[in-house]
């Protein structure tokens, strides 16, 4: 593990996150970390937007004087995108800008307008960060991408992320703009909690919720939400979280 030293404070701020549970002092980062996110997506010929939910692997991160590296791998191939970006001490977050050409949050490449994260220490508080909150935005040619993503340390004892397969989500028989979510037995850690992330194309950031889970991995929970739009869910447990399974809500 390489340990961050920033200039300041070692503070990673995400824009419209609110968590005030902020690293302080020096912290280390894991060697590797999993990712997984929504962008909003804009064609400049059209209007109105959709949502594009994306994966990467963020690595090697580093800092010394000043400047930050680290590499991010996206599951649908290229080459790695080399990062370089530096601590922002107006904007609290570090940011990766350059307008750099990638395969990041879809297919095929696109301009990686600006990526930014903040880094947090999970359970336990043992100085590692256990946890990345990011930004990103990108641009190809007729349209525009912003969004948000959700970084776990990639461990083997990391907590399983749920089972998408065994997750539901159906139209509510009783109330209009209402869905019925149900998870299966064993669709997520049991006994624990689940962390819900409604992404809808009216805006950047989600809604979140956290509901619990039954001893057999099963839960069920109503949430308003419109077809088409994209849940990530997080199992949590003892407030470490795992990796995101993506659903979609039904049209």
């Amino acid at each position: 593990m390489r340990r961050l030293r920033p200039p300041l404070l070692l503070v990673f701020a995400l824009l419209a996150c609110e968590d005030e549970d902020r690293p302080r002092g020096d912290i280390d980062v894991a060697p590797r970390y999993l990712a997984t996110g929504v962008v909003r997506v804009e064609n400049t010929q059209s209007v109105g937007a959709s949502l594009r939910p994306f994966r990467f692997a963020l690595a090697d991160l580093a800092l010394e004087a000043g400047e930050v590296t680290g590499r991010a791998e996206a599951p649908a191939g290229g080459p790695p995108w080399l990062l370089t970006g530096r601590y922002d001490l107006e904007a609290d977050q570090y940011r990766f800008d350059g307008a750099t050409t990638a395969v990041l949050t879809a297919s095929t490449a696109e301009q990686v307008v600006s990526f930014a994260f903040r880094a947090e220490d999970g359970r336990p508080e043992d100085m590692v960060a256990s946890e990345l909150v990011g930004s990103v935005s990108t641009a190809t040619p007729g349209s525009t991408a912003n969004g948000r993503w959700l970084g776990v340390e990639d461990v083997p004892d990391q907590v399983p992320p749920p089972d998408p397969a065994l997750i539901s989500i159906t139209p509510s028989p009783t109330r209009v703009g209402e869905f019925v979510v149900e998870g299966a037995p064993g669709a997520s850690v049991g006994g624990a909690g689940i962390q819900v992330f409604r992404f809808t194309p009216a805006r950047e950031t989600p809604d979140v919720f956290t509901f619990p889970v039954e001893f057999s991995g099963e839960f069920a929970f109503p949430l308003v939400a419109n077809p088409g739009d994209i849940v990530l869910f997080r199992a949590q447990v003892a407030r470490r979280n795992g990796d995101a399974a993506i659903v979609t809500v039904p049209r």
